[in-house]
C-alpha cells in the first residue's frame, strides 16, 4: 500500500504544546484548543485512490464479521455467505465481530449516525477533508443534554460564566490526529449516556474546527453492541513520560492496545502517530509541532485520544517501512516524543 503526499502539501503548527491544550476536566475544548495552525494538504493519495473533500459521504453503522473457518456442509455461494455474515452474530464460522460506527470527517462536519449502542465500539473515521482532524468523545454529566452543554460553551466563550456541572464531563477517547485521505479506526468502550463529538483542531486562521461546525451530539443507548473487546497484536503503555511498547512494530496492519496506566491530573496522556519525512529529524518534527519552525514533511496516521486512568483504547493503522514518532500533546514539551522505525522485512 503506497502512501504519498502531493508536493504542494504542508502541515504547519504554531504553539503545538497547546494542541487542543487544556483538554482537561473543567476546560472547554471548543474554546481552549486554538493554538495550532494546520496548513491545507493539496491532495494525498492512498494506494491508487485520490480522495478529496468533494466526495459524497455515505454514513452508516455496520457490523463487520470476520469469517475464519467454513462448515463442512457449507454449500452457500459467496454472495449468500456475505449477506448472511453481515446480518448475524451467531454464525458457527464466526470467530469475532466488531461494531463499527463510521463518521466521515469533512471540513467541517462529522457525518454519521445520531445514536449508537453502548459497549465496545470501533469508530471508523475516513478523513475526506483537506485538513487534519481528530475526534474527541466527551461524555456529558448525567442529566445534562448536548443542547445544555452547547449553550454553556457559548456562554463561557462570551463571558466566562459556567454552570455548576461544568467540568464534570469526561473525555472517553476517540481517533487521534489523521491526515487527509486516510482512514482511522479507534475502539473504545462506552457507557450509555449523552456525548459531544468534537474536533478542536484549529484551521489556518486559528478558528477551532468545532466552531466551524465540527461539533455534534451523540447518544449512546442502553442497548449493547455485543461486540467483544478487540484483540491487539501490540501493546503500548502510557506510563510517566514514556511510551512503552511490548514488541517491535513491523510493516503491515496492526491493532495496538493503548493502556492508560496513569493519567497526570490536569494534563492527561494521549498518543498521536506521525509519519516523518525521509530527511526530517525528530528535533525538526518536535520544533515544528512547537511552532518554532515550519517543516511540513510529515503527517499523522491516527492513534488514541485520552481516556481516564485504567482504561484501554485500541487503534488500527497500516505501517509502511519508514520513520515514525509517537507524540503526546500534553507532555511533548516535557520530552514525551519518541521516534521509531518500521524496518523492511
Amino acid at each position: 500500500m503506497k502512501l504519498s503526499v502531493c508536493n504542494n502539501s504542508h502541515f504547519r503548527a504554531n504553539g503545538m504544546q497547546d494542541f487542543y491544550s487544556k483538554k482537561t476536566k473543567g476546560d472547554n475544548p471548543m474554546i481552549n484548543l486554538n493554538k495550532i495552525t494546520i496548513g491545507t494538504f493539496g491532495c494525498i493519495s492512498f494506494g491508487s485512490t485520490l480522495i478529496s473533500s468533494s466526495l459524497k459521504i455515505t454514513s452508516t453503522v455496520i457490523f463487520i464479521l470476520f469469517m475464519t473457518s467454513c462448515s463442512q456442509n457449507d454449500t452457500q455461494s459467496d454472495t449468500s455467505m456475505s449477506e448472511s455474515s453481515a446480518m448475524s452474530h451467531t454464525q458457527d464460522s464466526m470467530e469475532a465481530s466488531q461494531y463499527v460506527a463510521e463518521y466521515a470527517a469533512l471540513d467541517f462536519v462529522f457525518a454519521g449516525p445520531a445514536e449508537i449502542p453502548s459497549g465496545w465500539i470501533t469508530f471508523r473515521m475516513p478523513n475526506r477533508g483537506e485538513e487534519h482532524h481528530v475526534m474527541l468523545l466527551l461524555q456529558l454529566p448525567e442529566g445534562v443534554s448536548y443542547a445544555e452543554y452547547y449553550s454553556a460553551s457559548q456562554q463561557r466563550s462570551e463571558n466566562g460564566e459556567t454552570p455548576e456541572w461544568w467540568g464534570e464531563w469526561v473525555i472517553m477517547g476517540g481517533p487521534a490526529a489523521l491526515g487527509p485521505g486516510l482512514t482511522g479506526e479507534t475502539t473504545v468502550k462506552l457507557d450509555p449516556g449523552e456525548y459531544a463529538m468534537i474536533c478542536p483542531v484549529p484551521s489556518a486562521d486559528g478558528t477551532p474546527h468545532s466552531a466551524l461546525g465540527m461539533m455534534r451530539p451523540l447518544t449512546v443507548t442502553e442497548e449493547e453492541s455485543g461486540a467483544p473487546e478487540p484483540k491487539a497484536d501490540i501493546t503500548l503503555t502510557m506510563r510517566s513520560l514514556e511510551f512503552e511498547l511490548d514488541k517491535v512494530i513491523t510493516p503491515g496492519r496492526h491493532t495496538i492496545a493503548v493502556r492508560f496506566e496513569n493519567q497526570p491530573e490536569g494534563k492527561p496522556h494521549d498518543v498521536h502517530v506521525a509519519r516523518l519525512g525521509p530527511d526530517q529529524t525528530l528535533e525538526d518534527f518536535t520544533a515544528s509541532m512547537a511552532g518554532d519552525i515550519e517543516f511540513g514533511d510529515f503527517f499523522f496516521i491516527g492513534g488514541a485520544e485520552d481516556m481516564p486512568e485504567g482504561h484501554t483504547a485500541y487503534f488500527t493503522a497500516d505501517f509502511e517501512p519508514g520513520r515514525y514518532a509517537f507524540w503526546c500533546h500534553g507532555h511533548s514539551a516535557d520530552g514525551m516524543v519518541q521516534e521509531f522505525t518500521v524496518e523492511s522485512l
